[in-house]
């Protein structure tokens, strides 16, 4: 379970500094939960836990100065409980991820927090860099810049393993405790997770009629489907 831990911590702390560094969208969830499965050995969970992040916030996006919550750091904390709670009950299941995803959304509320803090850092940062521009020393501001890299690696992998310790040994106790009601009720979460999420994304679509017209398309699907298979 640590190693598993200690991996997952690493490459998350990797993907998330494409948030501030390379912003190359690899830190979205949809590509964050499967990287991390992949790590840890299994990519389906990762692919489902990331897409049910993705579409949550799929609306929140980092625009000006405006900080979204952190939700790699959910898509990876739901995606590695997942699979090591999985691991130690015979398998992943719709219940454990909907637990995971339940236990770990006010996650990206504080890696909001955390954001800022960083932020607020990096703003420190930045003045120091201009004094050393003034002085001409070039050496000073790559320092600088790295420093702020280091920064915001260390502090989110310390966070990520600080949260999926306590995420994986207070799931791995209270989990077999779970009545069959409450694993109900897990499994009702997990199916209406990912109707939620497209409720949202189809939310931000602002084109006159667009709704009505998905609405309808998926209806008709439906029909389609029913009717022919």
């Amino acid at each position: 379970m640590w190693h598993s831990i200690a991996c997952a911590s690493l490459a998350g702390g990797i993907l998330c500094l494409d948030r501030i560094f390379l912003q190359a969208l690899i830190s979205r969830s949809i590509v964050a939960g499967p990287f991390v499965g992949l790590v840890l050995g299994d990519l389906r969970t990762g692919l489902i836990a990331g897409a049910f992040i993705e579409l949550l916030w799929i609306d929140r996006l980092a625009v000006g100065a405006y900080i979204p919550p952190n939700e790699t750091l959910v898509a990876i904390l739901t995606t590695a409980v997942s699979i090591i709670i999985g691991s130690a009950h015979g398998g992943t299941t719709p219940e454990i991820i909907a637990a995971a995803v339940l236990f770990y959304v006010p996650m990206g509320l504080a890696g909001r927090t955390m954001d800022s803090r960083l932020a607020i850092f990096n703003n420190r940062l930045s003045r120091r860099v201009i004094n050393a521009a003034g002085r001409g020393d070039i050496r000073g501001i790559e320092r600088l810049h790295l420093a702020g890299l280091v920064m915001y690696f260390a502090v989110t992998t310390a966070v990520l393993f600080a949260a999926l310790a306590a995420g994986s040994v207070a799931l791995m106790f209270l989990y077999p405790l779970f009545g069959e009601r409450l694993h109900a009720a897990l499994l009702y979460v997990y199916c209406f997770l990912p109707v939620l999420g497209v409720a949202v994304a189809v939310s931000t679509v602002k084109t006159r009629g667009a709704v009505p017209l998905f609405a309808g398309l998926v209806l008709a699907c439906f029909a389609a489907g029913q009717w022919f298979f």
